[in-house]
């Protein structure tokens, strides 16, 4: 949408189709383009606030994903903790015991070390699974931001001069 305008110098259209698209990644790129190209410091400048919002945008879309790793790793540690406090409680249960109550005691201990288990696993797994999907998709959407900046960027070089051009025509 914005190629053809850019291409044939008319940044005041773009700034105005940026401006009504909103604030996604690729118009906030439009606009930075466009004010860097028209009154700002040529590409070099360009290049610099297109990496800025760039670092900006891929901060927000990586942003609270490590979250599902965390619950992934603590879920499964605290299943491992209830396996361990199941299993001390019922080995240090039994000494006092008499024959019949042994069997219930570390059945019943061992018991709840199992339940520790499936609970931290039943947490861990749709966490990990929810991770890898959600970080492929974080990694796609980086990729195509990066790919839509370098193209924009490209486009912006055939109305945006160097800063040497600049200033060479500026002290003429």
């Amino acid at each position: 949408v914005f190629e053809t305008d850019i291409k044939h110098g008319q940044m005041a259209t773009v700034s105005a189709r940026a401006k009504r698209c909103g604030k996604t990644p690729l118009e906030v790129l439009a606009d930075v383009a466009v004010s860097s190209s028209t009154d700002m410091g040529g590409r070099e400048e360009l290049q610099l606030k297109m990496d800025e919002v760039l670092i900006e945008e891929s901060g927000r879309i990586d942003q609270r994903i490590g979250f599902l790793s965390m619950l992934a790793n603590v879920s499964t540690l605290l299943g491992l903790l209830g396996t361990i406090v199941g299993l001390i409680k019922s080995f240090s249960s039994i000494g006092d015991a008499s024959a019949a109550e042994k069997a219930r005691i570390l059945a019943d201990g061992v018991g709840e070390a199992m339940n520790a288990t499936a609970y931290g696993l039943v947490v861990a797994v749709p966490a990990l699974i929810a991770y890898a999907l959600l970080q492929n998709r974080a990694n796609k959407l980086n990729e195509d931001l990066h790919k839509a900046a370098l193209r924009m960027y490209i486009w912006f070089g055939f109305n945006v001069e160097a800063i040497p051009l600049k200033k060479a025509r500026g002290s003429r």
